[in-house]
């Protein structure tokens, strides 16, 4: 698998666990959950092409 080929992967399977989370919580219908993870992968992905990941280089993630 390529780099993007992993992190296609990797960003479908976490927007999975949101789209189930916000079902448990009753802000998603079971119904949408396919089209949900959809957009919730492919904004994960774009974040991630755009080099947007927890690393000691990224200001948002030191600690104060």
């Amino acid at each position: 698998m390529t780099d993007n080929e992993i992190d296609s992967a990797w960003s479908l399977s976490v927007a999975g666990f949101a789209s189930a989370t916000l079902i448990h919580a009753k802000i998603l219908m079971e119904a949408e959950k396919d089209r949900a993870t959809k957009i919730i992968a492919e904004e994960i992905l774009v974040r991630l092409i755009a080099g947007d990941h927890p690393d000691r280089e990224n200001w948002r993630y030191k600690s104060s």
